[in-house]
């Protein structure tokens, strides 16, 4: 059992004099200060005191901590002195895919203060000033804020090691526990953002070969940035006017596949002649490859990331002078010659690997006719003079 001793700490001395120091609005000694002495012996039989000023603070630290030795999850207060920061930098080290590794690195290099803070101390509140940090401006990054989905993920890696930690017997509960990530705006494509066949190829002919390539197969085939970086030589048949999506590349330039977002992702996709152009192209780059090797090698003979794809396409739009766009955008343009070729909502979600139908609405609505203007083609259709 814990018990609580008070005690009076010492009379105020004056410093210059070293007698006792006076009041000025009393005219006399200061009164003495109170501390309250919380004394128990933790799960080991190690004696401990932790020392308060109120005495309330003290009872109430007495009764959690008999709580938490009845129950069995006391734990000592130097293993919650680790930092948020050093856990997951840990984390990283022990990652046994790469790509787990740069997510928990990332994360690491995103907690700004609260990084520096020892586990035990870390608060909800914390958790969600952090979060707010991440979605309205980074004080440690020049407060440049991330997107929802880059802040949700560095949210699922704080979890995660927090979670982490309470298997571990660091933390008796995780402090993000309840804490939400902020909902990504839905993405609406419309004709206005759309960028044109003539822009696409502008940005492809200021590319490498290789990345060139690339941006070809993917606005003609509508793959996702990681899926065309992840294809393997064996995905692609040419000849037979095939590309199997089965995974994806990582965030590492080392040889390392993923799974794919949604088992909707995995799909057969149909090779039309630029695309069967393209594949041959890089295949004869070259010939003797093995089949399991990525089909885009980098100058440095690494994999293609998401984001070194996306640097590349940066490049070469800025060459090229074409003020906005991103890889996503081949996959938006691909989706716009199915809608404008009049293919059925369920037909465009199949091609694009969406998991649902309304997935596909909600992102291209914009792109198919009203009903009113369907209504006037239908009429010109039938009435001609």
């Amino acid at each position: 059992m814990a018990s609580i001793s008070s005690r009076l700490l010492p009379l105020r001395v004056d410093p210059q004099t070293g007698e006792v120091a006076i009041n000025p609005k009393t005219g006399k000694p200061f009164a003495q200060k109170k501390r309250f002495d919380v004394r128990y012996r933790d799960s080991s039989g190690k004696e401990r005191t932790k020392t308060f000023k109120l005495n309330a603070e003290a009872v109430q630290f007495k009764n959690e901590t008999e709580g938490r030795l009845s129950r069995g999850t006391y734990i000592a207060p130097e293993k919650q002195r680790v930092t948020l920061r050093e856990l997951l930098e840990q984390a990283a080290r022990e990652a046994t895919r790469s790509n787990t590794a740069a997510l928990k690195r990332s994360a690491a290099s995103n907690l700004g203060t609260l990084g520096d803070t020892p586990i035990g101390k870390i608060t909800r509140q914390d958790v969600r000033e952090w979060l707010g940090f991440l979605q309205n401006g980074r004080p440690w990054a020049g407060g440049k804020p991330l997107a929802a989905s880059s802040a949700s993920m560095h949210l699922r890696s704080v979890k995660a090691c927090l979670n982490q930690a309470v298997s571990d017997r660091l933390l008796e509960r995780s402090p993000a526990d309840g804490v939400r990530p902020p909902k990504a705006p839905r993405t609406e494509v419309t004709h206005d953002k759309l960028l044109t066949e003539g822009q696409l190829v502008a940005i492809a002919d200021k590319a490498s070969p290789t990345v060139r390539r690339m941006i070809r197969l993917q606005y003609s085939t509508g793959l996702r940035p990681g899926e065309v970086c992840g294809l393997r030589r064996r995905s692609v048949d040419p000849d037979r006017g095939q590309l199997l999506v089965r995974e994806q590349s990582g965030r590492g330039a080392d040889w390392a596949w993923y799974p794919l977002k949604t088992d909707a992702s995995v799909r057969d996709v149909p090779l039309g002649q630029m695309a069967r152009d393209m594949i041959r192209e890089q295949l004869a780059e070259r010939p003797d490859g093995d089949p399991d090797e990525p089909l885009f090698i980098t100058r440095q003979g690494g994999m293609f990331t998401s984001n070194t794809y996306g640097g590349a396409f940066l490049d070469a739009r800025v060459a090229a002078g074409i003020s906005h766009g991103t890889p996503h955008d081949c996959r938006h343009f691909f989706a716009s010659l199915l809608i404008s070729e009049g293919l059925r909502v369920t037909d465009v979600q199949v091609y694009l690997g969406h998991q649902s139908a309304k997935e596909t609405l909600s992102t291209y609505a914009h792109l198919w006719p009203k009903s009113a203007e369907r209504t006037l083609a239908a009429i010109d259709n039938v009435l001609t003079l």
